[in-house]
């Protein structure tokens, strides 16, 4: 292409198989997602133009301090001094915030335009590498037409894990910021204009890779590109798959997804079908393999009923929590039982009937859970203890909650062992003590349930 007229609207691609070197401009025109003011979008240029092709040209209305780049080092991102003069750089992905104009109660898409020569042919991309937990890469697909997440994954199968990040975060706070796609599955962040991208990574995506052992390259080509997004991955060739999309969730909106997949070609060990963990957000739940956590992790076949899956569970706050199915394929849309053990309480939930919902303390715990397929046989014993036990302030009252067992009394008492308050006859596993009066203090909570076993919490007021 020397010269003419040539434009790109959304959603339309250029696909390119021989590996000639373009000449002249073209425009491609690519929406956002729907977002508010606050908002971000990972973009990566389709095109190349070292002239005019600006971070502030291309989005004049925002802040000039939100444009970021992404320190592999330090894992974070680091604010560009000056977008002004900032080229996007071939194959690179920056975080930008929606412009000042937008609104800040109706969702709208902001229309990014790449004017420049479009990029073809074999791209090659240096990548940063700083040893274990510091090889996450921002970068982004180079091309005005989508990629395949399969293809792009084989053809680099040597240098990076095979879990691609993508950024979905709106301006909450309660959601984690990244979906993630390993082997064909994806576990969204929540967010609700999150769609599942079946294998596809769409022009002018940013997205995150994390480079294997001393990898420090990752290359684009012209057989990773696709014309459209219809299902491509999955027709590529004949794959058995049942997964499991379970979500933890509580009422103040914190979310957290997690998939377990058995899948043609997976192990029970770390493999190419297992996404590493690699998020933000106030709760975290996952499955555990090699003492790491998995936000996606993929099972042998033949599928066994004996499996169990041990899970990891993070809050930062303590209270109480559900987990339940978000939704299921393959062998698990029939009768097949899917387990959820509490090992602290032996309470076993069959989640095809109903979510679990716990209470627990703020922190990580990688032996509380697990996931399996058949229950038990025999009676759980609900254990009352200080694990089974949680005490946490929330709008001025002091709140108990026991996992199971029903509490009968409840007393507060100071740091010097006086009697502040008493609650008896509760028969019931949860309550609470309105503690405006006794603040700024130590206090002890004695618990005892109703088969008088007794324990004691501490909490700060």
């Amino acid at each position: 292409m020397s010269s003419g007229s040539f434009t790109l609207e959304n959603n339309a691609n250029l696909i390119q198989t021989s590996n000639a070197a373009n000449t002249g401009n073209i425009i491609v025109k690519r929406n956002s997602s729907a977002l508010l003011r606050l908002d971000y979008t990972l973009w990566s240029s389709p095109v190349t133009n070292n002239t005019s092709l600006f971070l502030q040209s291309f989005s004049p209305a925002t802040s000039t301090n939100r444009f970021y780049n992404y320190g592999t080092s330090t894992n974070q991102y680091t604010v560009i001094g000056s977008p002004s003069t900032t080229n996007f750089s071939l194959g690179k992905g920056y975080l930008i915030r929606m412009p000042n104009d937008a609104s800040s109660t109706v969702r709208t898409n902001y229309l990014g335009v790449f004017t420049g020569v479009p990029n073809n042919g074999i791209i090659p991309i240096t990548m940063s590498n700083e040893g274990v937990g510091k090889r996450f890469n921002l970068i982004g697909n180079p091309y005005p037409s989508p990629i395949s997440m399969a293809q792009f994954v084989a053809d680099n199968n040597t240098t990076i894990t095979g879990t691609l990040y993508f950024w979905r975060k709106t301006n909450n706070a309660a959601s984690p910021s990244y979906c993630s796609w390993v082997g064909g599955v994806f576990t969204s962040n929540g967010e609700s204009q999150v769609a599942n991208p079946n294998g596809i990574i769409q022009t002018g995506q940013g997205f995150f890779v994390e480079a294997l052992n001393s990898a420090t390259s990752v290359s684009f080509n012209n057989g990773q590109r696709i014309a459209n997004n219809a299902n491509q991955f999955f027709k590529t060739k004949a794959v058995e798959r049942s997964t499991i999309w379970l979500n933890a969730t509580n009422t103040t909106g914190n979310f957290s997804q997690m998939a377990v997949s058995y899948v043609t070609g997976a192990t029970q060990g770390v493999d190419d079908f297992d996404g590493k963990h690699y998020n933000d957000g106030a709760i975290a739940l996952n499955s555990v393999l090699d003492n790491t956590d998995y936000v996606i992790q993929g099972r042998a076949l033949p599928f066994d009923g004996a499996d169990e899956v041990p899970l990891s569970f993070k809050a930062t706050n303590a209270g109480e929590y559900s987990i339940a199915i978000d939704h299921v394929d393959g062998l698990f849309s029939g009768n097949q039982d899917i387990i959820l053990k509490d090992n602290e309480t032996g309470i076993e939930t069959n989640l095809k009937t109903g979510n679990y919902t716990f209470t627990t303390q703020a922190g990580a715990t990688s032996t509380r859970f697990s996931l399996k397929y058949q229950k038990t046989l025999g009676t759980n014993t609900v254990v009352f203890d200080e694990n089974s036990l949680v005490v946490f302030k929330n709008n001025g009252k002091i709140n108990i909650k026991s996992n199971g067992t029903f509490i009968d009394n409840v007393k507060l008492y100071d740091i010097r062992g006086r009697l502040l308050f008493e609650k008896t006859k509760v028969n019931a596993n949860e309550t609470s003590i309105e503690s405006t009066k006794y603040a700024n203090q130590v206090l002890i909570v004695q618990i005892t349930s109703n088969n008088n076993k007794v324990v004691n919490k501490k909490v700060a007021n």
